[in-house]
């Protein structure tokens, strides 16, 4: 457990939360005012970890920055295609375990899935996506009766923003927190070392949550559990796809693409508590913590030799 208080690993994390705050001193009608500060925050938002991999290597450190999983020459089209229509799996196993436990089940939360909706009107049920506002202008001005068309096409949509735009919201938090962090806790295993790169990632979302909120309010708890679980459960399959491909960028796809196709599930979903029924609810996390069993009990040979796993 001495990877725990390691200065590669404390040290880290708190140079992460700085520079990921380091503009909310400010008071917010400077930023207001200002759109290259606000930017700026943006950037150190999402880049803040990768920002810190890099000064705990070259300045604290002075080691080299090879080993952090930051190239792509392992990552072929095969852990491509993985990583860009793995999110699709997630998505459906989500539906389903919903269907199972709102619709014949009827637990409380989960709603109900409806996947009968080509007699719906398209500008409807798509209003509440969170798209691009020229991709919105696209989807609502298709006729109602090319719903199934119409899905594809925005399936289609979501993964190439996911897989490029997206893409550079999430390398930095993977370059830090899968790149350099999980290399730190590596000795842990799988379990351990995934466990707290799991829950460093949720707190520093809630805390980054928090400052953005306006004030406290209990309301936000359920926000930052389902932050904080799914992150938790997201880990051990990231940790596997970033040591099999020997590439954050794998990770970092993943995570952006289904971040992306989540929002799909307003397409079938109705009187539900995201907490419980979306993709980063409590539906999506079990789904994650299969993914998780499966790697275990089909890939022991990755889980045996975790620890010798290198970029």
């Amino acid at each position: 457990m001495k990877e725990l208080v390691h200065p590669k690993t404390w040290m880290f994390f708190m140079l992460t939360l700085g520079l990921s705050w380091s503009l909310t001193i400010l008071p917010q009608w400077v930023m207001e005012d200002n759109p290259f500060l606000q930017i700026i925050q943006i950037v150190l938002f999402s880049w803040g970890p990768a920002l810190a991999a890099f000064v705990m290597r070259k300045w604290v450190f002075s080691t080299s920055l090879k080993g952090l999983g930051w190239n792509r020459k392992y990552y072929d089209y095969r852990w491509i295609a993985v990583t860009l229509l793995g999110p699709l799996v997630v998505l459906a196993g989500t539906i389903a375990l919903v269907f199972l436990l709102g619709n014949v089940c009827h637990i409380p939360g989960f709603g109900r899935i409806d996947i009968g909706l080509s007699s719906h009107d398209s500008e409807n049920v798509f209003k509440e996506l969170s798209l691009l506002p020229y991709l919105q202008d696209l989807v609502t001005s298709l006729p109602a009766g090319e719903f199934w068309n119409t899905v594809l096409i925005l399936t289609g949509l979501m993964i190439l923003i996911g897989a490029s735009i997206g893409l550079l919201i999430f390398l930095g938090p993977e370059m830090g927190f899968r790149g350099y962090f999980l290399k730190a806790l590596q000795p842990l295993g799988f379990l351990g070392s995934n466990t707290v790169v799991g829950l460093s990632m949720g707190v520093w979302q809630c805390l980054l949550l928090l400052l953005l909120l306006p004030g406290w309010s209990g309301q936000y708890i359920p926000v930052f559990l389902s932050v904080l679980g799914f992150h938790l459960c997201m880990a051990f399959p990231a940790a596997w796809l970033s040591l099999k491909t020997r590439s954050v960028y794998a990770s970092a796809t993943f995570l952006s693409v289904l971040n992306q196709v989540s929002g799909l599930m307003t397409l079938f979903l109705w009187n539900s508590d995201p907490a419980l029924a979306g993709v980063n609810g409590l539906a999506g996390m079990l789904i994650l913590l299969l993914a998780t069993g499966a790697i275990m009990v089909w890939d022991k040979e990755f889980v045996r030799k975790y620890k010798a796993w290198v970029y």
